[in-house]
């Protein structure tokens, strides 16, 4: 078994994966009881008004800040219990995204894994729920959300801190129902991290890339089960283990194996 799908295999056995997390033996909204956070240099940043699309799957809080398009993880800590709380009083679907307006500050904080460090949203307070839930990055003003950029407006997309969506799988067209999230990538800028959403977990996990050369190593996901998207999943996190180059096309992103191309994806949300 490739080793990278090994390593997958064991992720799948934790939760609540994210840094930072609630107080020790305090219960989410959700009824999760979260690990000791360990300990985080706060800074002297005061924060700022932000508003974008929160969503929430297996212990994994994430913020897509509308301003930038780009994807954080979020603190479980202080007052993230309020933002989780008013995300299932609202109905919503587990892994959808809704729209929340916060105080907060982006910092650096320790891994669950590994040495190095990843930056998260720190909230400070919760805002309540915007009106519109129309959200785009500022790059891309007029754009519906999800909607791919318009040719003529951008010609090629940035590898980097771009929301890749995964469009075709081993030569097979990937299909999304309505109301269902994208499965897609985003390789982080400042590191060497990629995190997207597989089918039906949250993954992470590390890439090297070097020219036109791209590998993915230490991947591991959330833990949970569905009814559907779990071939995907597979295959998906399969296909990235074995990615060993790239293409940039337009708004395309192509992933390679040797000469066989695993992977399919377009720009969504640009830097």
């Amino acid at each position: 078994m490739n080793g990278n799908i090994k390593r997958l295999a064991l992720a799948l056995g934790f939760s609540c994966w994210l840094a930072g997390c609630s107080e020790p033996g305090a219960e989410s909204a959700s009824g999760v009881v979260a690990p000791a956070a360990p300990a985080v240099e706060q800074g002297t940043d005061a924060g700022a008004s932000l508003e974008g699309m929160f969503s929430y799957l297996a212990d994994a809080p994430l913020f897509r800040d509308c301003s930038t398009g780009r994807v954080f993880p979020v603190a479980m800590a202080g007052p993230y219990v309020e933002v989780e709380r008013a995300y299932f009083d609202s109905g919503i679907k587990l892994g959808s995204e809704l729209k929340v307006a916060v105080h907060g500050r982006y910092l650096e904080r320790p891994e669950m894994e590994g040495n190095s460090n990843e930056i998260m949203l720190i909230i400070d307070s919760f805002d309540g729920l915007p009106d519109s839930n129309d959200c785009m990055p500022m790059s891309n003003p007029g754009a519906n959300p999800g909607a791919k950029p318009a040719a003529n407006s951008l010609a090629v997309a940035e590898l980097k801190n771009t929301f890749w969506k995964l469009v075709e799988l081993n030569g097979d067209a990937v299909q999304v129902r309505a109301g269902e999230q994208d499965v897609h990538l985003v390789l982080s800028a400042e590191e060497t991290r990629v995190n997207g959403f597989a089918g039906c977990n949250r993954f992470f996990g590390q890439y090297v890339l070097d020219g036109t050369k791209l590998s993915f190593s230490a991947l591991g996901s959330t833990m949970m089960a569905c009814p559907e998207g779990m071939d995907t999943e597979l295959a998906f996190l399969r296909a990235l283990s074995e990615t060993d180059r790239m293409e940039l096309d337009n708004l395309s992103l192509l992933l390679y194996s040797t000469d066989r191309l695993v992977a399919r994806l377009e720009a969504v949300y640009l830097p």
